[in-house]
Parts: structure tokens; sequence; C-alpha cells
């Protein structure tokens, strides 16, 4: 017969038992909560020639903000520091290593999990470089991971010149004096980066015929709709007394290296249909609407300032070390606490409106081919409305021509509507093109203050 005897074991070895089940059970329930976190990343862009000190504090400051408004999301902060500089690439090129770098950072943490989310802060040409990512991801490019465009949560530019700054045309002539003069800072500014930030670059013009294809119009609806979308501009008040040299009527409408209408993402615009008359009225063109107007915000800051811990003197991205420790609601940097509220969906205080007064046209002509007298091309504009001035007399690069390798031609002209004399921010500019062996063209362009105007024409 046999009897069942209990197994007693010692109680040390129960007590370890006990034990190591509780760490098992811990470490399974943590690991499980773990997997449930959703992540939101943001990555900080900075701009050409610069670093991932462009944003100062930004990265903990926001870190520290995330977990008292969502401890339950790990937010990271992460800087794309990419080769600015480099001889040979440009935007496309940096926006092909951003989508990477971002799918990268995703999967290196586990994966990319349905509840995650990413955002984009940028400074400069980062924006540049951020937006056609996101264009080529969510036109569903296989090479820029239209696997992320589901995720997008913000995008938030600073000082981006959308359509070209003065500044990459000077420094683009200044690079072989600084080049043979041996001087470091013709290291840190790529050639191919200066040509995409030009005023009436090419890169600028596709960027445009991008946004306005009407194939294209539910991808950009998309995009900025999910994106929520905010553009800060920079004016710089402390210069104001250089106002003359710069565009705008009596105030620097520019942060040193963008001018306020090439900083807008917004734009009016005309392109020529396959039929078209030679004569165009101000009613056939349209308007894009990418950005809510309560998110188009225009700051008193430095492009990138000399002095940015001074608070008379700041850089619009970067965030001072005096922010460091202190509640984003008492920093007193001109972008920081609006960032901290657009990222985390607060309730935000409306934007200070400034009284802007300039404007830019924009101008590409296709010639498909054509051969024409370059030197004897004219092109004649003329103010229809009160108060509308076309360029100043002694602004730097008010007005910008050049042919592109393909033979078309592209030209960037800045003016005014002077608020002195009128209450009105739009107005009307007659452009009268001529050449020998071509039909005369008359368009009547629609001109905003603060924002810039897109003509397409075929010749």
């Amino acid at each position: 017969m046999l009897v069942e005897v209990p197994l007693r074991l010692p109680r040390e070895a129960l007590v370890l038992s006990k034990i190591l089940t509780t760490i098992c059970l811990s470490f399974i329930f943590s690991s499980f909560a773990w997997a449930q976190t959703p992540k939101h990343y943001v990555f900080l862009v900075h701009g050409i020639g610069a670093s991932p000190t462009t944003f100062g504090k930004m990265g903990e400051t926001l870190k520290r903000e995330s977990q008292g408004f969502d401890p339950h999301t790990d937010w990271q902060f992460i800087n794309f520091a990419y080769q600015t500089g480099s001889a040979t690439k440009d935007v496309a090129i940096f926006s092909k290593e951003l989508s990477d770098y971002i799918a990268e950072s995703f999967r290196n943490a586990g994966g990319l999990n349905p509840e995650d989310k990413f955002s984009l802060v940028m400074h400069s040409q980062g924006g540049l470089i951020g937006l056609n990512f996101l264009l080529k991801s969510f036109m569903g490019d296989s090479n820029y991971h239209p696997e992320l465009k589901h995720h997008l949560d913000a995008f938030v530019t600073m000082g981006t010149p959308y359509w070209g700054a003065k500044i990459a045309i000077f420094a683009n002539r200044m690079m072989p004096i600084l080049s043979y003069l041996r001087i470091p800072l013709s290291e840190k500014f790529g050639v191919e980066e200066l040509k995409d930030m030009e005023l009436a670059s090419d890169f600028a013009a596709q960027m445009r015929e991008t946004l306005i294809d009407p194939k294209n119009q539910e991808v950009v609806r998309e995009m900025t709709t999910q994106g929520r979308f905010l553009v800060f501009a920079g004016v710089t008040e402390r210069l104001n007394l250089l106002a003359p040299f710069v565009t705008g009527k009596n105030r620097y409408e520019d942060d040193t290296a963008v001018p306020i209408p090439s900083s807008k993402l917004d734009f009016i615009y005309y392109k020529d249909p396959e039929f078209y008359n030679d004569y165009v009225t101000a009613n056939e063109f349209s308007e894009t609407h990418m950005v809510e107007a309560e998110n188009n915000i225009v700051v008193n800051a430095f492009h990138a300032s000399p002095f940015p811990q001074k608070s008379k003197f700041p850089g619009i991205a970067k965030v001072p070390d005096r922010c460091a420790n202190i509640s984003y609601r008492d920093c007193d940097h001109p972008t920081y606490p609006t960032l901290v509220e657009h990222l985390f969906k607060l309730q935000r205080e409306p934007a200070f409106v400034r009284d802007l007064t300039s404007f830019a046209i924009d101008l590409k002509i296709n010639l498909k081919g054509k051969s024409i007298d370059r030197k004897k091309m004219s092109i004649a504009f003329k103010g229809l409305t009160t108060g509308l001035k076309i360029g100043k007399d002694i602004e730097l690069y008010n007005k910008v021509s050049r042919w592109s390798d393909e033979g078309d031609f592209r030209l960037y002209h800045t003016g005014y509507i002077d608020s002195k004399k009128t209450t009105s921010t739009v107005g009307r500019v007659e452009m009268i093109i001529t050449a020998p062996g071509f039909k005369d063209r008359t368009v009547i362009v629609p001109v905003k203050s603060a924002q810039s105007t897109f003509i397409e024409l075929n010749w």
C-alpha cells in the first residue's frame, strides 16, 4: 500500500520561491506596461552651417514639461545632426537621411506601434528638409518611409526660407573668396545647400509646383491637417535703423537672414493652363491654405542671435539658459512658450499681430527650349494700388533674376504696401513681359502684405 507523504520544503526555499515569483511577475507586468506606453519622438532639425546647439536648452526643457503635461507617454527629444557643409549634399539628400533616421529611431525602440507619434521642430534650412521629407512620404515615395506618415503629429518651423533667402545669395557669391583666403567659414556652408536656398531657386519653384499641382491637393491637405503646422517668422526690431536696406517700408521685416514673405509657407499663385491667354487677370489667381491663420506667428527675434542669452537679443530657435529650470509660462523667449502649448495641445493666447508691409513676386517663365535674346527680354512692373511700391532704391537684392540650366527664366522681386497711405493689406501690380519674336504677356498680379505671389508662365 502506497502512502502519499506531503512534500515539505525548507522554510528558506519557500521564502526564496516567493521572492523569485514576485520578481518574475513584476518583470512581466513592467515589460507589458512598457510595451504599451505610447512613444512620441520630437526631432529637432538645425539649419545650414549649424548644429544641435541651435536649439539651446530646448530639448531638456521640453522633456521636463512633458513629464508634467503627459507623463503616460514616452516623450523623447532627439537632435538630428546632418552633414551640412558637404560639397555634394543638398536638401533632397538630407530629407532622405532624416526619414531614415526617424524610421531607425523607432526601430531601435522596439518598432513603430499604432499609437506612436513623431513631431518635427526645425530651424532655417531644417524646415525645408522636413517639408521635403513629408511631401515625399505622404505621396508614397518608398525611399521616404511612407509608413511614417500616419504617425505625424506636429510640424513646426522657425525662420525657414521656404522661398529663398537673400543671405544665401550673398554667401554663395562669397564662397570662392572665403575659400581662396582659407577662411574656415567656407567649409560650413555647402554650395548645393546655398543654391537650394537662394531667391528664385529651382528648388523653390519645384516645391511650389508640387504644392499647387491639382493631383497633389488631397495629399497636401492630409499632410497639413494631420501635421498641425506652426510657422514662426522673425522680424528684428533691434535693427529698424537698417530698414531701408531690407524688405519692407519702415521696419526691418527680416530676421537678418530670411525676409518675411519668404518665411510664410502659404502663397498666392497662378500657373498657365495648356491653353492660355496672353492677358492674365487677378481673378485667375488662387491661394494656398496650408497653415491656419493663428498658426502663422511673427515674433521679434534674430535668425541666429550674436547674444542669445540676453533677453533683448533673442534667437528665434535658441532657448536660453535662464529658461532651463522654470516653467515655460515664465520663460520670456519669443517662440518657446507657444511651442510648448502647441506640442502639448494646450490653450494658447492669441498671437500679437504685427503691422507688416512687405510682399514678393516670384516668377518662372518656361521657354520649353525656345531660343530667346536674353539681353532684349524686358519685364516692367507698375503698381496699380495706392501706397504700393515695387522695390526700394537701396534695398539689397530687391530684384534677383537668373536663367536655369534648362534655359527657363526665374525672377524674385520685392515691394511693400505703405500702411500710412492705405488701410488695405492687398494690392495689384501690372507686369508686362516683352521680347523680340514673342507675344507680349501682361499679368495683373495680386499681392498681399507678408506673403509671396508665384507666377508660372509658358512662353
